[in-house]
């Protein structure tokens, strides 16, 4: 392995504008994302006192940014999901 290879590519993220009475229904919704691990990808979400955390560990970058990405657009989708719901629409 050369020094400009990386071994590994971890990042924690704070969810805290979601308000309190969605976060933990984006909790349960994106658990089942989380079970098992593909491509070296470890994921982990929880619900914490300030909001909503999300943490990643993948072994190189197009692995971790497929992952976030992935995670963020579920995220995305769950919180407008609910928000259509909420109108009625």
């Amino acid at each position: 392995m050369t020094s400009g290879e990386v071994k590994h590519i971890s990042l924690s993220i704070l969810l805290d504008d979601i308000p309190k009475d969605l976060r933990e229904t984006l909790v349960k919704s994106l658990k089942p994302e989380t079970k098992g691990e593909m491509r070296g990808v470890k994921t982990n979400i929880s619900l914490v006192e300030e909001g909503v955390k999300i943490e990643i560990h993948a072994p190189n970058h197009s692995a971790f940014r497929a992952a976030l990405n992935s995670i963020l657009r579920l995220s995305n989708t769950v919180l407008n999901l609910i928000d259509e719901l909420r109108r009625g629409t």
